[in-house]
């Protein structure tokens, strides 16, 4: 078997590639939070181990035309208190019940010199999107509580029947989840604003306001 997948030094466990043990297929889904400080005592009185709340800035390289955008790919480098590298693509494996995609991850030790080999080999910034994130491991799940500009979610991260159980455990019903990525939502974010959160970064949506329930609805995986 492949090693698992290390996040931010946080170990955990998803299905390994046998053809290429780099690669892992992930599964996870999003909730979006309303009260995020009550969730965060559910998830730490479940066992739950936090490594720290960081900021992160993630800038997403793309072709000229989009090529990996309109494919379902994505290549994007993540600085926090480091800098990863990350590969995914859509899966062979796809569940309806989760997100799924293949995964490739890096640990890169100078990411201003990736970035500018990326740029002279014509690839360019698609999008730069911010986060803060605070990352617990429950037993083989991992569980990040994410503040975007746009709002709080909850990302879940494991096997599928993992992540079902765990979203139960919170109290979180499962037809509320979110299988949309971060970039997808921010699209449909900027839209229903109308420019108000124009890029997905704190400085750019600091004059939005709360977005209705019925947004958030049109969300869910139902």
């Amino acid at each position: 078997m492949g090693s698992a997948p290390v996040r931010a030094g946080l170990l955990v466990l998803h299905k390994t590639d046998m053809q290429n043990p780099h690669t892992a297929v992930e599964f996870e889904v999003k909730y979006y939070l309303t009260a995020p400080d009550r969730l965060r005592k559910r998830i730490l009185a479940l066992g739950a181990e936090s490594s720290g709340r960081f900021f992160e800035r993630n800038l997403c390289f793309d072709t000229s035309d989009d090529a990996l955008r309109r494919s379902g790919r994505l290549l994007r480098l993540r600085q926090d208190q480091s800098a990863r590298l990350t590969y995914k693509a859509p899966s062979a494996q796809a569940l309806l019940e989760v997100k799924t995609y293949h995964e490739t991850e890096v640990g890169v030790d100078d990411a201003g010199a990736l970035a500018e080999i990326f740029r002279a080999l014509d690839f360019r910034v698609a999008q730069t999107y911010e986060k803060w994130r605070e990352s617990f491991v429950l037993r083989e799940a991992q569980l990040c509580l994410d503040e975007m500009p746009f709002g709080h979610f909850l990302e879940i991260e494991g096997p599928p029947n993992a992540i079902r159980h765990l979203a139960v455990q919170l109290g979180l019903k499962w037809s509320e989840r979110i299988l949309k990525d971060y970039l997808a939502i921010f699209e449909a974010v900027r839209a229903s604003t109308a420019g108000a959160c124009s890029a997905p970064t704190f400085a750019a949506c600091s004059d939005m306001g709360p977005l209705p329930a019925a947004f958030w609805r049109e969300m869910q995986a139902g």
